[in-house]
């Protein structure tokens, strides 16, 4: 059985509030690195790009104020190597012929720990691209910026 993964959520501050709240305590705006760097206010990655310039410039700190959930199918050996980087889920697996259906969510640091570990191991490296894709695609592959990936002959690459 090969693992489906599909994003379920993406943490998204209330802007209004942000924004008006910070701005009335600090004199400036939360979002100033995003116009600076040309992210829209409301992608993904604005809100990380705000927290930077919200006292701390430290990214691990940064990403541990992120929460991303994925959607998981899949068998219970491959579940169960999840949880030991993210351990947070809930899920169904009694109704279910085969492996289980679980949400797995975790802070932005702990998905990147186990993006990063799991494409390592060859049986656990598909459902890890397909959470780094899916992190891609909404902008947040920036968060493994300084490691490489390297390709693979199935077709799958591995983070290092």
């Amino acid at each position: 059985m090969k693992p489906r993964v599909r994003l379920l959520s993406l943490s998204q501050p209330d802007w209004n509030i942000f924004v008006q709240f910070t701005t009335e305590i600090t004199g400036r705006s939360p979002t100033r690195k995003c116009d600076e760097q040309q992210v829209p206010v409301g992608d993904a990655k604005s809100y990380l790009v705000s927290l930077s310039d919200f006292g701390s410039t430290e990214i691990q700190r940064v990403l541990t104020h992120f929460t991303v959930s994925f959607l998981i199918h899949a068998n219970f050996d491959w579940m169960f190597k999840i949880i030991e980087f993210v351990p947070k889920m809930v899920g169904h697996s009694d109704e279910l012929d085969e492996g289980a259906l679980m949400i797995f969510t975790g802070t932005l640091l702990e998905w990147k720990t186990a993006i990063i570990k799991l494409s390592q191991d060859k049986k656990m490296r598909f459902l890890a691209n397909q959470c780094y894709v899916l992190l891609e695609q909404n902008n947040l592959d920036f968060i493994f910026k300084g490691h490489s990936k390297e390709s693979q002959a199935d077709g799958t690459f591995v983070i290092k």
